[in-house]
């Protein structure tokens, strides 16, 4: 069963018309819902419960994040590096958000090196067709 923290999460991403800060604002709590849950478990290893919840949060983050425009994604990072920034250093609020925003500067490279290639894909069967025999 998701929780309804998780499910508004998955709801404001997929809400036509949702602004782009909206949708990015989503994701960030998504990431930060799944590993907060799975740190949870990690501390609790003998709750099962724990790491249902941490399964169901991390397929809504994976369903989100594959539904998220590379822009999304970029302001979720930017998002979470303002939390981390807002955090006393060293703190476990800091190290939490520092998770992540580390995830989510991970991610935003991927969408970002995802549509380089698709890009230079795009341009090669461009030169394929041009150069392919009529």
């Amino acid at each position: 069963m998701t929780s309804s923290v998780t499910r508004s999460a998955v709801v404001g991403m997929a809400t036509i018309g949702a602004s782009l800060g909206d949708r990015a604002g989503a994701l960030l709590d998504l990431a930060s819902g799944w590993l907060n849950a799975e740190a949870a478990s990690v501390m609790q290893p003998g709750r099962v419960e724990l790491v249902t919840i941490a399964a169901e949060r991390a397929s809504a983050y994976e369903e989100a994040l594959a539904a998220a425009t590379p822009e999304a994604v970029r302001l979720a990072w930017e998002q979470a590096v303002v939390r981390q920034a807002q955090s006393e250093v060293g703190s476990v609020p800091w190290a939490t958000a520092f998770r992540v925003s580390e995830l989510l500067r991970f991610e935003d490279k991927a969408a970002r090196d995802s549509q380089a290639v698709t890009g230079h894909e795009r341009r090669l069967v461009a030169e394929d067709v041009r150069d392919f025999p009529t």
